[in-house]
């Protein structure tokens, strides 16, 4: 079966082609083509030629006890993470926020428990809101938190001046005070007050709820039910989500918050450590979500430690849904500063005893050289066993994108934060975008799509004029994986600097990328920028893979 050639899709994409329409009639043996139909869907993506890509980064920083060391080496490298993403080379359109991994305890709201459990008195903590203010505002906190924050925020004035909840910069202004000093590194002046400003809003301090739920506080920033979080996400943007905590999630289950109630009972014998009650609640979210081959409500080295069946925890699986619901495949990343390795990659879960507390509620993690992790040069950056928030990374490996992990007990790994945003291809990627499946064909062998610009402000809009396909030497330079930002690379405009206006390709992947990778491409003369205020609206018919039954025997 030979399927038209046409100029604007390359040759090898006609084989592959040829290929899934063979298929259709190979799923039974005899084929029996009413049991395979075929479903048609409409995607609608969104591509430029030089545009400067819209990139979300939400920092899930942990503000609970210990946390305070870990903060200040994170913003110490802030520096460099806004030299870059203002930098000519990237001139990326950017929001930044801060929210916390405090989400409260309580049962439901008004609803306290019978005994105070201190920065946990509340239901909904943060509850996801984007933390916008000074640390210098901050009362919560330790001495030690107040004398961090005092070292490395100027000014409370370093922060947004437009009433947002997040830093915004693009093309060199800011939505925060100017402060021109001089670089060192380049000897030139340049602004620093992007800089004050996230070093003020991150240094979030250490007086917030024991039960650290970076999953559930990430959900709740980007979910949309916070009216004063509006505005951070955008519809088109890429989305990454920076996690910095020294522990496991503890994203407790909404139905089973009771189990949340700090009373504790002594527990002995193998099969007590299923109750919650046996430990305190900062111990509490281990025992809970581990089975070991050992109970958790002795002191001793745990081994072959996995994830409860029966965890009060939500299921990691509804944080990565969340997630794959909000932004397609090649839209977002996860990066994270947690401690490593997981539990159930060789991670070690080792458990003592208080010795001024007898019986299982004096339980806890080890903090000392038995720590999950800890730090050789500065004991200070220890960490407690985790699996939670490497399960959130894992599924994305499997999509290709390479989920970013460092170790928050290793102080050099900071600075991977900052070169992990620069070095993920998701910001490299934008002159090519994924399709969400193989286009239809029309009769004269075209992709059933159509391209052409319409308002960024209503970006839905079908557009008056239509963009024509570019012509196949055009597209066939752009059949390669690419990872060049700011513009189209020389030998794409070597090969379309003859097309006389604005046009687009479908593509098949490059050899590296693999065959079923379907993307869009768009050419504007002289490797132009889109216009300001435009974007364009690319909308392709889909054919779905064949949906095969079987007969009835």
């Amino acid at each position: 079966m030979a399927l038209p050639s046409h100029p604007g899709i390359p040759l090898r994409w006609h084989h592959w082609l040829g290929f899934a329409a063979l298929s259709l009639v190979c799923c039974t043996s005899p084929p029996v083509l009413e049991l395979c139909p075929t479903i048609a869907t409409i995607s609608e993506d969104f591509v430029g030629a030089g545009q400067r890509p819209q990139v979300d980064i939400l920092f899930v920083i942990d503000n609970s006890g210990g946390m305070v060391v870990k903060q200040q080496a994170l913003v110490a490298t802030f520096g460099d993470l806004m030299r870059g993403l203002d930098s000519q080379g990237y001139e990326l359109d950017y929001h930044i926020g801060i929210t916390t991994t405090d989400v409260g305890s309580w049962v439901s709201p008004g609803q306290p428990w019978t005994m105070a459990t201190g920065a946990c008195d509340s239901f909904a903590g943060d509850d996801g809101q984007l933390q916008a203010g000074s640390c210098l505002d901050r009362q919560n906190g330790s001495a030690m938190a107040a004398q961090t924050c005092s070292a490395s925020c100027p000014d409370r004035s370093f922060v947004p001046t437009d009433g947002a909840p997040f830093l915004s910069g693009y093309r060199g202004f800011h939505n925060v005070p100017v402060a021109m000093e001089l670089d060192p590194k380049t000897g030139r002046m340049v602004d620093r007050g992007p800089e004050y400003a996230l070093r003020c809003m991150a240094l979030v301090g250490d007086g917030g709820c024991a039960l650290s739920s970076p999953l559930e506080a990430m959900k709740r920033t980007l979910d949309g039910h916070l009216a004063g979080n509006r505005g951070f996400l955008r519809e088109h943007s890429i989305l990454l989500v920076v996690i910095i905590t020294d522990k496991d999630d503890c994203s407790v289950q909404l139905a089973r918050r009771a189990e949340n109630d700090p009373h504790t009972r002594n527990c002995s014998g193998p099969d007590a450590d299923a109750a919650p009650e046996c430990f305190t609640p900062s111990f509490r979210c281990l025992a809970r979500n581990l089975r070991c081959d050992q109970p958790l409500n002795s002191a001793g080295r745990k081994t072959n430690c996995q994830e409860r069946p029966d965890s009060y925890l939500e299921p990691v699986q509804s944080y990565v849904n969340f997630l794959q619901a909000l932004r397609p495949q090649g839209r977002f990343a996860v990066v994270g500063l947690w401690p490593l390795p997981a539990v159930d990659a060789g991670g070690q879960v080792v458990v003592v005893q208080d010795p001024k507390v007898a019986g299982s509620a004096g339980l806890g993690a080890a903090a000392g050289p038995e720590a999950a992790c800890l730090a050789v040069s500065d004991p200070s950056f220890v960490g407690q066993p985790q699996l939670r928030l490497t399960h959130l990374a894992a599924p994305f490996r499997s999509l290709g994108q390479q989920p970013m992990e460092g170790s928050v007990c290793e102080p050099q790994n900071y600075l991977y934060v900052e070169s992990s945003v620069f070095s993920h291809n998701l910001i490299c990627h934008q002159m090519l975008v994924t399709l969400q499946g193989l286009p239809k064909l029309r009769e004269d062998g075209t992709p059933a799509c159509r391209a052409g610009e319409v308002g960024s402000d209503s970006p839905h809009d079908v557009p008056e004029t239509l963009m024509p396909l570019c012509g196949a030497g055009c597209c066939t330079s752009m059949d390669t994986p690419y990872t060049h930002c700011g513009g189209w690379n020389d030998e794409v405009i070597a090969a379309c600097r003859d097309e006389p206006q604005p046009c687009y390709c479908i593509v098949s992947g490059g050899a590296k990328s693999g065959p079923w990778e379907v993307r869009a491409g768009l050419w504007r003369p002289k490797n132009a920028d889109d216009p300001l205020g435009t974007i364009v609206n690319l909308r392709c018919a889909l054919q779905s893979a064949p949906v095969c039954t079987l007969p009835s025997k």
